[in-house]
């Protein structure tokens, strides 16, 4: 994928750069009631495990992956341009997640595990 393998074919190293850099990163978002980490239109790192208490309230990709995650974690998605992979996952059921299910992230997980 061109936009992972960050080659200047769809962005500018520039663009992916900016894509990977925080924005937005709140104690407490007003929406989604945990922390939250954004750059301009994605989603990044965001480990909640020791402040948030619920289902599934983070998003544990690389230091400079960028992506989103879908309504009730029906999907995750980010590319990782340190890495220059790019990952999707959808499943055709909602759950009770905020971010993203268990399984989603252990697919993740294993993912990083395999390249690292």
């Amino acid at each position: 994928m061109p936009l992972a393998q960050n080659n200047e074919e769809i962005l500018s190293k520039d663009s992916v750069k900016n894509l990977s850099r925080s924005n937005v990163k709140t104690p407490i978002d007003k929406t989604l009631l945990f922390p939250t980490n954004f750059s301009n239109g994605f989603m990044l790192h965001m480990d909640n495990r020791n402040t948030f208490e619920g289902e599934e309230g983070s998003f544990l990709i690389g230091p400079n992956a960028f992506g989103h995650v879908g309504y009730g974690g029906s999907s995750a998605t980010f590319a990782d341009p340190d890495l220059k992979i790019s990952f999707g996952y959808l499943t055709n059921k909602l759950g009770g997640e905020y971010l993203i299910g268990e399984r989603a992230q252990s697919l993740i997980n294993s993912t990083y595990e395999i390249l690292y």
